[in-house]
């Protein structure tokens, strides 16, 4: 059986590709720490070969990228993968994008990224002496969009192309007397006859624990994405087919600030910080990335992105001419 193509689909994803080329602008740079634990890896899957993986762990901020392009007689696949961590904020960004101009033929694309951050601080109230058990409520946030897209007839010999994306975030945070602990991610993938969402959708999160004051609090986060595409062409009468998937997190995994901190029976206690004598943030604060800095791993992303509009273009041309 035969399918026809769903132009609507394209339609729809238009201004999903506008944000992707928005989102890959810039990076933030924060002031170098201490002693916390900063470690970022990448990886970038093109035709199945392994292209500059790298791994780094240090005390300072870590940014990490891998990217790549390959041009095969079936068709073009490129890859980018960044990784940005920065004291209490992880950044990640995953892009595949595999393209068949004439069958037979297979490109296949993968992207990941990965990054974690861990650090420890003191909780203290100007309103209560050290010691005291007091109620900590604290914010963390997911924030950033899963694409998955792709196009091409499906022929009498199944021509195929399929797209997937996905994320993962990790929070653990621990007080002498309690905890708390958070594992969200989603996924979504497509092909020409399906389309699966799973998992949570990205957002805003507030925990409440009991926290000694005088005594450390340890956090740790850690965040992971990955994107996958893949195109076939299994015979020369088969036509083009293209995919892209893309996970594009600005601040995959960022601390929000304590929201307020009260005694056990729910009295204010204040003013009060929360600082590392490592890095030295106040963690009553939140993360915040203020100087928007280039670079390339990001601009990669802007190249894969123009690419694939470009290739929308050109076949709109032949459509019309046709």
């Amino acid at each position: 059986m035969r399918f026809p193509p769903r132009p609507s689909r394209y339609a729809r994803s238009a201004p999903y590709l506008a944000s992707v080329l928005a989102a890959l602008c810039g990076l933030a740079v924060s002031p170098a720490a201490s002693g916390a634990s900063f470690s970022a890896g990448t990886n970038t899957r093109l035709l199945d070969v392994l292209i500059d993986p790298r791994l780094a762990a240090d005390s300072e901020p870590v940014v990490i990228s891998s990217l790549g392009s390959t041009t095969t007689s079936a068709g073009t696949v490129s890859g980018q993968s960044g990784a940005e961590v920065q004291t209490a904020g992880i950044r990640l960004s995953a892009i595949a994008s595999s393209k068949v101009d004439q069958g037979p033929g297979l490109v296949y694309g993968q992207a990941e990224a990965s990054a974690r951050f861990e650090d420890t601080f003191i909780v203290l109230a100007a309103s209560a002496p050290a010691g005291t058990v007091a109620r900590m409520t604290f914010a963390f946030e997911v924030s950033g969009t899963l694409g998955a897209v792709g196009q091409g007839q499906v022929s009498q010999t199944a021509t195929q192309w399929s797209a997937r994306s996905e994320w993962r975030a990790f929070l653990d945070l621990l007080t002498q007397i309690d905890g708390a602990n958070w594992q969200p991610g989603g996924s979504i993938f497509v092909d020409p006859f399906n389309t699966f969402q799973l998992g949570d959708a990205p957002g805003r999160r507030e925990f409440t624990v009991a926290v000694t004051l005088g005594a450390p609090v340890s956090l740790s986060m850690s965040g992971r994405v990955e994107a996958r595409s893949s195109a076939n062409a299994p015979t020369a009468a088969d036509l083009p087919a293209e995919a892209l998937g893309s996970a594009l997190f600005g601040n995959t995994l960022a601390w929000q600030g304590i929201v307020s901190l009260t005694d056990q029976n729910g009295a204010p206690l204040g003013p009060f910080t929360a600082v590392s004598s490592d890095t030295g943030f106040d963690y009553a604060n939140p993360y915040a990335a203020v100087v928007p800095a280039p670079a390339a791993i990001w601009l990669m992303g802007s190249a894969v992105g123009a690419f694939w509009l470009r290739a929308r273009g050109r076949r709109s041309a032949r459509r019309r001419s046709d």
